[in-house]
């Protein structure tokens, strides 16, 4: 699997920095600091593609910490008819 862009941050300096980016959103405020590094982005939907990145960061470290592997959605699927079906 391919390393995110947030790879070498831990999992609770990723959490902190979802958390203050949906704050500052939702201030309106497009500029800010969080752990001595400054934030600018030019618009509240970049913040929030951020924090969904960031998102997806967190769930694949929390993944490989509990050793769980990704299952594939494509194939083959098993339907189930309806009950009452052909009897």
């Amino acid at each position: 699997m391919a390393e995110g862009l947030y790879s070498d941050f831990e999992l609770d300096e990723l959490k902190g920095l979802r958390r203050k980016i949906l704050e500052q959103r939702a201030k309106g405020v497009s500029q800010f600091s969080y752990n001595g590094q400054s934030f600018t982005y030019s618009s509240p939907s970049q913040m929030l593609i951020v924090a969904e990145e960031i998102q997806r960061e967190i769930g694949r470290k929390v993944a490989a910490a509990n050793g769980w592997q990704p299952i594939s959605t494509g194939g083959w699927s098993t339907f189930r008819p309806l009950s009452g079906g052909n009897q």
